[in-house]
């Protein structure tokens, strides 16, 4: 199997403010970067294939946020915008699709509702949040199980035809160490 990686600038916005979490830890959400708008437009500035945005807030309690999401793509342009937090329905997906997120990074509803919605809504714009603790995925923003192991999830997901994938080990996520190749 032919292994694909790609490192990309990320951005995780808690209220109307930029952050850098760690760990999957909303207390360790200290270090403020002002205005989300901001580090995108500094990331896109520097030609990377892509952006990767996680709305913390939206995650955690649902909604997606699509006037954010048309605000952080315009910044990114022609970068393309990766984005997530929030989608719990693939109509949700679909407003992110459509105000200009590449790919629309869906965690807690593909594990609650299965991922054939979203494979069907957005094809290969979907993007399978597989967020891990302990072997464990974790769902709403980090602070539930998801009933899941990590290797059940990926068959679940690629069973369903998900072409991307995000695995993110939650013990090393936003600590700026080497990624978990494992």
């Amino acid at each position: 199997m032919q292994e694909d990686f790609q490192l990309v600038p990320a951005v995780d916005v808690l209220g109307d403010r930029a952050f850098r979490r760690e760990r999957g830890d909303f207390e360790a959400a200290t270090r403020e970067a002002g205005d989300p708008v901001e580090p995108v437009r500094r990331f896109a500035a520097g030609g990377p294939p892509l952006l990767h945005v996680v709305v913390l807030d939206a995650a955690r309690h649902g909604g997606a946020p699509v006037e954010l999401a048309r605000r952080l793509a315009e910044a990114a342009a022609p970068v393309p915008l990766q984005l997530g937090g929030g989608v719990r329905s693939p109509e949700d997906a679909l407003a992110l699709a459509a105000a200009g997120v590449a790919r629309v990074i869906v965690g807690t509803a593909v594990f609650e509702q299965g991922p054939a919605p979203y494979v069907e809504a957005l094809g290969d714009r979907l993007v399978a949040a597989v967020d891990v603790r302990d072997g464990v995925v974790r769902t709403h923003g980090w602070e539930r199980s998801g009933g899941l192991g990590v290797v059940e999830a990926v068959r679940l997901c690629r069973g369903a035809g998900v072409a991307r994938l995000l695995c993110t080990p939650l013990d090393r996520d936003g600590t700026l160490g080497r990624p978990d190749l494992e």
